[in-house]
């Protein structure tokens, strides 16, 4: 998954929550991560899906605290 245009991708887990709404979890921690941003997901060059991230969840913030 990519979230900038010339940013590297970053692979990661996809969680389904609803038929409109999906959960992506990078598999090492994204810089600068914010709502508004577009997701898009790839396999090799063909783009699979995407979406307006509207959430950001800093997994730094619950290391050790959970």
């Amino acid at each position: 998954a990519q979230i900038r245009y010339r940013h590297k991708p970053g692979a990661g887990s996809l969680e389904i929550l609803s038929p409109h709404k999906v959960r992506f979890k990078f598999d090492e921690p994204e810089w600068a991560v914010a709502p508004g941003q577009a997701l898009v997901c790839y396999e090799g060059e063909r783009v699979i899906g995407g979406g307006w991230i509207t959430k950001d969840v800093n997994v730094h913030e619950f290391k050790g605290g959970r």
